[in-house]
């Protein structure tokens, strides 16, 4: 008998010492749980802090770079990445900056930085592409150029590339972007009258020339660069009427003052008040008929 209450005391004792363990134990778990909530404050609270200084010191780039002191801009930026080398918009500015201070090579660095980041980085692309075109390395630029419109075709970017292939007077080539280039915006006069120059030296398709130049004059009557083409056209065919004509239409365009112009007479007349009124709509059917 005496055994079995010796036991049982021993046992008590034993549950006892167990549940003051496990007490001991949870105590401990609260106070480290505790601990790690109060780290991750801590953390938490630094990194906003470290935030909020990075964001002062981009501001501060920004102010530096908008009044062109691009030299204390880029230290601002360096200064930013000395915190936080994996932002991709810091390696931007400082290719603006490099840029602007005409330093191409460390401009190009920044983009190839940006582009370690994240290799899809798409816009750093174009401007890498951009950068070896001041450069003046047409080769590097046509081959970053290419690889970007395979991603993302804009008008930029295939007007960009048809002036690397007319400087490497690759005219075929130059003329299939310039024409995928009207596809993006099929308003623009300028490249409307720069094809279909090329076309005509290329496959001699007046008619296709005077139809396309009449569409960048309907766009621009103003476009004094395609009035003066035509007119060495019309001179190179030898049509001395459509000659005269053009010239006087670019001498009353450029003309300053319409109101004091009352000396002329007959079909220069008529030219004239359609210009003073801007009936460009009848000026060009009287051009092109």
């Amino acid at each position: 008998m005496k055994f079995f209450l010796i036991l049982s005391i021993i046992f008590t004792i034993f549950l006892s010492s167990c549940q003051q363990n496990k007490n001991i134990e949870n105590n401990d778990f609260s106070i480290k749980k505790e601990q790690t909530k109060q780290q991750k404050n801590i953390i938490n609270e630094a990194n906003k802090d470290r935030n909020f200084v990075n964001q002062k010191i981009f501001e501060k780039a920004k102010k530096f770079y908008q009044n062109k002191n691009y030299n204390k801009a880029l230290q601002q930026l360096d200064k930013y990445l000395s915190f936080n080398k994996n932002n991709q918009e810091i390696y931007f500015y400082k290719w603006l900056c490099y840029k602007k201070l005409l330093d191409l090579d460390k401009a190009i660095n920044s983009f190839k930085k940006a582009l370690e980041l994240d290799k899809n980085y798409i816009d750093a692309k174009y401007q890498l592409a951009s950068s070896y075109y001041l450069k003046k390395d047409l080769k590097k630029s046509l081959k970053i150029y290419l690889e970007y419109i395979k991603e993302k075709q804009d008008y930029e970017s295939l007007y960009n590339i048809w002036l690397i292939y007319e400087q490497e007077k690759d005219l075929e080539n130059a003329i299939d972007f310039f024409k995928k280039s009207l596809k993006i915006n099929p308003k623009n006069p300028k490249a409307l009258v720069k094809l279909w120059l090329y076309e005509f030296s290329y496959n001699k398709n007046k008619k296709a020339f005077l139809e396309n130049y009449k569409k960048a004059l309907e766009i621009s009557p103003n476009y004094l660069i395609a009035w003066h083409n035509l007119a060495i056209f019309y001179k190179k065919q030898k049509n001395i009427e459509k000659y005269k004509l053009i010239k006087n239409i670019i001498f009353f365009l450029t003309h300053k003052d319409k109101n004091k112009v009352f000396w002329i007479t007959g079909e220069n007349k008529k030219i004239f008040d359609l210009i003073k009124n801007k009936n460009y709509k009848e000026l060009i059917n009287l051009t092109f008929k």
